[in-house]
């Protein structure tokens, strides 16, 4: 997330000026107390609105309405914690999970007052249901899956842990709006919790999407976007010349448009992957020329018997049927520096990124001492195993142990040190392909 973003809708007078502690009553200083011990820092009352913070360090603020705050202390209390993956919280004690939803439509913004109408018949599901009067919330319920889903107005609880500025204290007022529940009337642990709310509510907004048009989302945890490092302009400016590379436009367009992609890490590394996936071809040339080169030359070689003109044409055929991810092998051996791969894991800071212990699973680690199977190789298996992450969604038992990279997925967001790797790749292989 940017350090301009702020998440929700907010209402703020940049004129307020904190009031004194002291007009804070002993049930709110002692509710303030309570929140402290869930990591959040009090740092002023503007008007009816109590400003936190988490931690000394993290700029992050966070707000509550006066007459709410002794009811966000019991909520925390309760064992209350934020969504893994989505913006959102669950509530063990409780059995309910609740999100944040944007409208696609309308440039993401929450869901509020704009929301379309809504059949609003709530059954008799026994939960008590918060529907406002104005036919934009709605509640509804299935006895087999023993499930509720509602539109609703914010909790206060939701508003505090999930709606929250990184530029100013002034910006950290209460979320306005409203957020999507689930409610289970069958106990669950808190992983069950998250996974079947977030797997009800996707259904859902792909049904609204579907059959009504209502682009409803859920809305990720963060909003990641991959920074690409820039190089340090030198004293007397950077030199701009006249370009002197050549290369097919579908190539420029797809290096660019990664760049456009910035806030989809998954996407963004598929455009680079694209990158290399059109140079796969003369990979496959070149290695299937040295081959039949190093043929002709053999001392042993002779036009006049068969079994040296058979050697050419296995030779050929070998490479014309080679799997995609022997190409990448190949191609990444023949047209990257092994010096400039090298000083990538030697001097970037990447940490244990790239190790068994990184976050990304499902895709091989890269061990630049290892000395059974060369960088390149190594470098080439990972990059070739996480684009089927990214693009594999098949119901095969093939795929059971290495399920598809989600968009706005955990995973998702840490993705930045595979995608520098991929983008080092692009550009040696176009730069190599100018020879």
């Amino acid at each position: 997330m940017g350090t301009d973003e702020v998440v929700g809708t907010f209402e703020f007078d940049e004129s307020d000026d904190p009031t004194e502690f002291e007009t804070l009553t002993a049930e709110e200083l002692e509710a303030i107390d309570k929140i402290g011990e869930h990591g959040f820092k009090f740092i002023s009352l503007n008007e009816n609105s109590l400003v936190f913070t988490r931690g000394e360090s993290e700029r992050r603020y966070t707000g509550a309405h006066r007459h709410k705050i002794e009811e966000i202390a019991r909520a925390l209390k309760n064992d209350v914690r934020e969504h893994e993956d989505a913006l959102g919280i669950v509530s063990t004690n409780d059995q309910y999970v609740e999100f944040f939803v944007r409208d696609v439509r309308r440039g993401g913004v929450p869901i509020g007052a704009s929301n379309p109408r809504w059949n609003q018949s709530t059954g008799n599901c026994g939960h008590e249901v918060s529907l406002t009067e104005d036919g934009r919330s709605f509640h509804i319920s299935n006895t087999d899956e023993k499930a509720c889903i509602e539109l609703s107005p914010t909790t206060a609880i939701a508003s505090f842990l999930i709606a929250y500025s990184f530029t100013s204290r002034h910006a950290a007022r209460p979320l306005r709006g409203h957020t999507l529940k689930v409610f289970f009337s069958e106990a669950r642990s808190e992983n069950e919790l998250a996974q079947e709310a977030i797997d009800l509510t996707e259904r859902l907004c792909f049904e609204l999407d579907a059959a009504h048009g209502i682009q409803m989302v859920v809305a990720p945890r963060e909003r990641f976007r991959v920074t690409i490092p820039r190089t340090p302009a030198p004293e007397g400016g950077i030199r701009v010349r006249f370009p002197k590379m050549r290369l097919p436009r579908e190539v420029s367009a797809l290096f660019s448009f990664a760049g456009e992609a910035a806030d989809n890490p998954p996407f963004m590394f598929l455009s680079y992957y694209q990158v290399l996936e059109y140079h796969l071809p003369l990979a496959a040339r070149k290695e299937g020329l040295k081959s039949i080169r190093r043929e002709l030359q053999s001392l042993n070689f002779d036009e006049k018997d068969d079994a040296s003109i058979l050697r050419l044409l296995n030779c050929a055929e070998r490479n014309r049927n080679s799997g995609e991810e022997d190409q990448m092998k190949m191609l990444i051996t023949e047209c990257v520096r092994g010096d400039i791969l090298r000083e990538f894991f030697d001097k970037g800071n990447h940490g244990q990124h790239f190790t068994r212990r990184g976050p990304i699973s499902g895709v091989p680690p890269i061990n630049s001492s290892s000395t059974n199977e060369t960088l390149e190789v190594q470098v080439a298996k990972r990059v070739y195993a996480l684009r089927n992450r990214i693009v594999h969604a098949k119901d095969n038992p093939k795929y059971a142990e290495m399920p598809v990279l989600l968009p706005r997925s955990k995973e998702a967001g840490l993705l930045a040190p595979d995608i520098h790797l991929v983008r080092l790749l692009a550009i040696e292989v176009v730069v190599d392909s100018q020879g």
